[in-house]
C-alpha cells in the first residue's frame, strides 16, 4: 500500500486524555467533571494522571472503538506509567519514543515563541519523563529524534514498523540515555 498522509488518518486514530480542565499545552479533550466522574463509576478509566493540578484520564471506550474499526489508536505518554497501563489495557500497541532534546522541546512548548526560560513546571515535567523514558530504551520498539526530522518522515517512519510488526530492534536514533538536555 502507498504510504499518505490520507491512508495514515484512515488506519490510525489520535487519543488524546480526558479532562475537564485542560492545560492548553496538555493534548487532551474537554469533558465535563460529571462525565469523568461517571465514567470512573461504570470503571472505564483505566488511567489517571495529574499534571499541574489537573487530572487527566484516559479510557477503554474509546480506545475499543478504534480497535473495533480496525484502526490503531495513537496515545502520547509522558512517563513509564501510561506506557505501563495502555500494555496492560490492551495488547498489540507498538511503543516508540519520540524524543528531541531539550532546548529544542522548550521551543516546541512555548509555539515557537521567544521566552528567557520555559516555565519551571513546564521544566520539571520534561526532565521527569525523559529520565523515566530513557532508563529503559528496551520498551520501545522505535526511537526517533523528533528534531532530526519533520513530522511526515517520523509519521512514515512509525507507519513501516507498523507494518512490518512489532519487532525488538531499535532504530540507530537512540538518544544518549546518559544526557538529558
Amino acid at each position: 500500500m502507498a504510504f499518505s498522509l490520507t491512508t495514515l488518518r484512515r488506519q490510525y486514530a489520535h487519543v488524546p486524555a480526558l479532562a475537564a480542565d485542560p492545560h492548553p499545552s496538555v493534548d487532551a479533550e474537554q469533558v465535563t467533571r460529571t462525565h469523568l466522574d461517571e465514567l470512573h463509576s461504570w470503571a472505564q478509566i483505566f488511567y489517571d494522571v495529574t499534571l499541574d493540578g489537573v487530572l487527566y484520564s484516559y479510557d477503554r471506550e474509546r480506545l475499543g472503538r478504534l480497535r473495533e474499526q480496525g484502526r490503531l489508536p495513537i496515545v502520547c505518554v509522558e512517563n513509564v506509567e501510561a506506557l505501563a497501563a495502555f500494555e496492560a489495557e490492551s495488547t498489540g500497541w507498538l511503543p516508540v519514543l519520540l524524543w528531541c532534546p531539550r532546548d529544542e522541546a522548550a521551543k516546541r512548548s512555548t509555539h515557537g515563541w521567544p521566552v528567557e526560560e520555559p516555565d519551571r513546571r513546564w521544566s520539571r515535567r520534561w526532565e521527569r519523563s525523559t529520565k523515566g523514558l530513557l532508563a529503559d530504551p528496551g520498551r520501545f520498539t522505535l526511537t526517533v529524534r523528533s528534531d532530526r526530522l519533520d513530522a511526515v518522515e517520523i509519521a512514515r517512519i512509525v507507519h513501516l514498523a507498523a507494518q512490518a510488526g512489532s519487532t525488538n530492534e531499535h532504530a540507530t536514533s537512540t538518544p544518549p540515555a546518559a544526557s538529558h538536555r
